[in-house]
């Protein structure tokens, strides 16, 4: 797929509208996730999540054409549905 495609897959459950594969702000993320980012050295304002299918997420980092994966999230989803990203133990 080219960039233009992965940004237009729309398909967000809940209210029909919105894209499967969007950026997302490093402050959203779990402490959890912050100290992975914090680990690896990755001082980026946001992360790239791109939906493999409908739990399973990989995050990266876009650059130019490219995504460089830093970490898979088979568990992307929640009991209550929030992404896990936004979920704190």
């Amino acid at each position: 797929m080219t960039w233009q495609e992965i940004l237009n897959a729309a398909g967000a459950k809940k209210s029909g509208k919105g894209n499967n594969n969007h950026y997302v702000s490093s402050d959203n993320f779990s402490k959890l996730a912050s100290d992975r980012l914090d680990h690896l050295n990755i001082l980026a304002d946001e992360l790239f999540s791109l939906r493999l299918e409908q739990c399973v997420r990989i995050y990266g980092l876009r650059q130019g054409n490219c995504l460089q994966i830093l970490w898979f999230d088979p568990h992307h989803c929640t009991r209550d549905g929030r992404a896990a990203y936004e979920w704190d133990d």
